[in-house]
């Protein structure tokens, strides 16, 4: 359980000694709040980085985490962050991925498949700018 005002998009993932989650409180951005339990959880704060969407994050081989995200102001392009904590992040140069003209991307979400690669998931609006 979680009060917060004005929660959406809810994303809970395993740390391995804690649950975080990441969810979208309206007109505030995206909160953190952890759980030992995953059931009952308690606010951390604000997400780091501020104006960005997000799903949960991935762990990598080097026990790091890297975090996908789409500006909300925008939502024409995902960038990357990594951490240590999944907490605090620090943006990796470069876009990842670009939307084609006239389109809107957002929630990329990653996993890494059985055979070691990863595969992203994500939402496309094809009626961006149409409305």
């Amino acid at each position: 359980m979680f009060n917060y005002a004005g929660l959406v998009d809810p994303d809970v993932f395993w740390m391995g000694k804690e649950w975080l989650m990441y969810v979208h409180a309206l007109q505030q951005g995206t909160i953190v709040a952890k759980s030992s339990s995953g059931t009952s959880f308690e606010f951390v704060g604000k997400l780091s980085p501020q104006g960005f969407g997000t799903t949960a994050p991935v762990k990598l081989d080097d026990g790091r985490f890297r975090l996908y995200a789409f500006n909300q102001r925008g939502q024409m392009v995902f960038n990357s962050f990594v951490s240590t904590d999944a907490v605090n992040w620090t943006q990796e140069p470069g876009d990842r991925l670009t939307a084609k003209a006239g389109t809107e991307i957002t929630d990329p979400f990653v996993v890494r498949l059985t055979d070691g690669t990863w595969k992203m998931f994500f939402k496309v609006d094809p009626n961006a700018g149409k409305r």
